[in-house]
């Protein structure tokens, strides 16, 4: 086991400062990109484990398109999920799509705040416009 000493939890503290002060000084239309990518990476490797298809295996590209596909909330795929995928597998399609439907934009926005990033009033009316229900009365 690697000895932990002042210099290696230095070093650790260093780079997560880092880290933290790039995302904050980061534009949000990037964030906002990168956490899409970071939803379709991280949704098609955990596709890609073992436990998550009945084979036991997937190609990298079946697996993009399908996590893509989830947090898009389109439905499309290139194998049929009810057969390929394990209960396991089917429960990380299903939270990709309720990451998706929830809204990537949503979830940035969470961040944006617990990041300490300010929200404009014009990127609020924004999302109250798109989280606007009316009912149709008839």
């Amino acid at each position: 086991m690697p000895e932990i000493n002042s210099e290696t939890i230095g070093w650790r503290v260093t780079l997560r400062n880092q880290l933290v002060h790039g995302l904050r000084n980061t534009n949000q239309a990037t964030l906002l990109f990168m956490s899409f990518v970071f939803m379709v990476v991280a949704g098609a490797g955990l596709l890609m484990i073992p436990n998550a298809t009945v084979s036991g295996h997937i190609d990298l590209m079946d697996a993009m398109f399908t996590a893509a596909s989830a947090v898009c909330v389109t439905g499309l795929t290139v194998v049929d999920t009810g057969t390929y995928f394990t209960l396991f597998g089917q429960i990380i399609i299903l939270a990709l799509i309720q990451i998706g439907g929830l809204g990537v934009m949503t979830l940035s926005v969470i961040v944006f705040r617990i990041m300490g990033k300010q929200i404009s009033f014009r990127q609020r009316m924004l999302m109250q416009d798109i989280f606007m229900y009316s009912r149709n009365r008839e």
